[in-house]
Parts: C-alpha cells; structure tokens; sequence
C-alpha cells in the first residue's frame, strides 16, 4: 500500500484493478457464477498478473476483494462487523456456508 501523497506503482495499480472488478462481479453475480476470465475482462488486466497477485487464484482474490470492501462499507445495523468478516475469511471460505454468508454480507 501506499502512503498519503505517494503515487501507486503499476503493480499496486493492477492489483486494485483485479480486486474492484473481483468485488463488483461478486455482487452482480455471486460467487460460483463469476469466474477468472471474467475478472480478466472486467478489470483488463493480463491474466498473468492475476496469478502473481493472486497465486492463490479465485478464493484468495474473493477474500481480498471481500477485504477491500468492508473497508469502504459505511457501517449499518445490518452491515457486519469487520472482525466477524475476517473470521469468516481466516476460515478460507472453505465451506460451502462460509462461501454463501460472504457472497450474502459482499451484497450488502
């Protein structure tokens, strides 16, 4: 991350690209129905930086982009708090449970 005043590098840059296109194609289409290449088109970024940003492919891009949005998200009654958020995703969205209450707390 950068600080105040601090340019972002390409890197950062695409790495943000793949995380905003991640989070808006959860929220239009969930989960299971959002796949790689379409985060490749929708941020248009090379594939390959996809896997180096992300090596732990779709779950780990999910959870950063899961991340991302808890930070942006004004707090509601309805919002979740964030550490009930990360505990979802130290759990690594392995379950099917875990998989649908993220996709359901990214839609909000």
């Amino acid at each position: 991350m950068t600080a105040v005043g601090e340019e972002a590098t390409k890197g950062e840059r695409t790495r943000k690209k793949l995380v905003d296109a991640t989070a808006a194609l959860l929220r239009r289409q969930g989960y299971h129905a959002t796949g790689l290449s379409d985060i490749v088109a929708e941020s248009g970024a090379p594939r390959g930086s996809l896997y180096f940003h992300f090596p732990g492919g779709k779950d780990e891009l999910a959870r950063a982009a899961l991340l991302a949005s808890t930070v942006s998200i004004k707090r509601s009654p309805s919002t979740p708090s964030s550490t009930v958020v990360r505990s979802r995703l130290s759990e690594g969205a392995s379950s099917p449970a875990s998989r649908a209450w993220i996709c359901a707390a990214a839609s909000r």
